[in-house]
C-alpha cells in the first residue's frame, strides 16, 4: 500500500480536533492513521513552526540593521545641514563680511 502524504492543512486540522477535545483514538480512526503517525505529524508541525519562528527572528535582525543605518545617516545629514545653514547665515551678515575683508 502506498504511503499517503498529508498536506500541512490536514495535519493542523487533525491536531486541532485532538486539542478541541475529541479523543486521539477517534481522530486516528477518522483520518485513517495510527496513533504513532499522528504524534509524528504533530512533531513535524511543531518543528516547522519553530523553524518559521527562527527565520522570522533572523529577518527582523536583518531588517533592523539597515533601518538603524538609515536613521544614523539621516541624523548625520541633519547635523551637516544645520552646520551649513549656520555658516551661510554667518557669511551673509555684513559684520562678518567686513571682518573678512580686513
Amino acid at each position: 500500500m502506498p504511503k499517503r502524504k498529508f498536506t500541512e492543512a490536514e495535519i493542523i486540522g487533525t491536531i486541532h480536533q485532538v486539542n478541541a477535545g475529541q479523543t486521539c483514538i477517534e481522530v486516528v480512526r477518522e483520518v485513517g492513521v495510527s496513533k504513532h503517525t499522528l504524534l509524528c505529524l504533530e512533531g513535524e508541525v511543531r518543528r516547522s513552526a519553530r523553524e518559521r519562528g527562527a527565520t522570522a527572528a533572523q529577518l527582523e535582525e536583518e531588517n533592523r540593521r539597515p533601518k538603524q543605518l538609515v536613521a544614523e545617516l539621516s541624523l548625520d545629514k541633519e547635523m551637516l545641514l544645520s552646520v551649513l545653514r549656520k555658516r551661510l547665515e554667518l557669511a551673509s551678515r555684513p559684520q562678518v563680511a567686513r571682518l573678512r575683508e580686513a
